[in-house]
Order: structure tokens, then C-alpha cells, then sequence
């Protein structure tokens, strides 16, 4: 087995969750071990990329799409969202957890149930993002 330079490391460290979701990383957070500036720029831009792979992975499903829909007239419990599913309470859960881990619901917890929250903001960052990528392409062709 080769010598792992500081670049991987870093990079598994991250990939490991070695630091809290949306947790912001700083230049010296970052310089520490790093040889280049091109590492710098990979790691400034992982969160937003780790952040969109959640949210494209979240917004592939029909059923999250479903959901997030119902979740846009009001806010629901799992046993409301379940009623308009043909699948039992533990698999809305697990679709449920992933729209979490994508940051596009919220839950908080009301007794014995759990209410959950359509969240907007991460969709706003990620529009946002891809707009301005667009608007960038077009302003470099001739």
C-alpha cells in the first residue's frame, strides 16, 4: 500500500463525517497540511457538492417528490404522510430521513408525534447555484 498524500486524508476525513453537517470550514481549518491552492479550491467547494449530491439524491425519488408536494400545503406527521402511501410507516420514515439529511424537511417532535416541515432553503442555495452557473456559461460563448 502507497503513501496517502494530505489531499486524501482530508478528503476521507470529510467524506467520514470528521466534521458536523453544514458546519463551515476555514482557511486555516483548510491550510492546515495542504500543499496547493487547488486542494483549498476543492475543499471551499465539497460542502456545496456534498450538499447537492444529497439533494438530487433526495429529489430522485418519486415518493420524496410526493411527499415534499404534500409538505408544501402543511406541515404533517409520519402517520399523516403514510395514509396517502401504499407502504407501511417504517419505509416513510426512511424517505422521510433521507429528505432530512438533505436538508429539505425539518421534524420536531410534539409529544409522541413528529411533525415535519418543508425547508426551502437549501433548494434556494442550490437554484441559486445552478442559475449562476448557466448565466456564466452563456456570458463566455461568443
Amino acid at each position: 500500500m502507497g503513501q496517502r498524500s494530505t489531499f486524501d486524508v482530508q478528503l476521507q476525513t470529510f467524506a467520514l463525517g470528521a466534521r458536523k453537517p453544514g458546519s463551515r470550514v476555514n482557511d486555516a481549518d483548510l491550510m492546515h497540511g495542504c500543499s496547493s491552492q487547488k486542494t483549498l479550491d476543492i475543499f471551499r467547494c465539497l460542502p456545496k457538492y456534498i450538499t447537492l449530491n444529497l439533494l438530487f439524491k433526495a429529489l430522485r425519488d418519486p415518493t420524496r417528490r410526493r411527499i415534499l408536494e404534500m409538505l408544501k400545503e402543511r406541515d404533517l406527521t409520519v402517520t399523516e404522510i403514510s395514509d396517502a402511501f401504499d407502504m407501511s410507516t417504517p419505509s416513510i420514515s426512511y424517505h422521510l430521513d433521507l429528505l432530512k439529511q438533505a436538508q429539505l424537511v425539518s421534524a420536531q417532535k410534539n409529544g409522541q408525534f413528529v411533525t415535519y416541515t418543508l425547508e426551502t432553503t437549501v433548494l434556494d442555495e442550490s437554484l441559486g447555484w445552478i442559475l449562476d452557473l448557466i448565466k456564466t456559461k452563456k456570458g463566455k460563448r461568443k
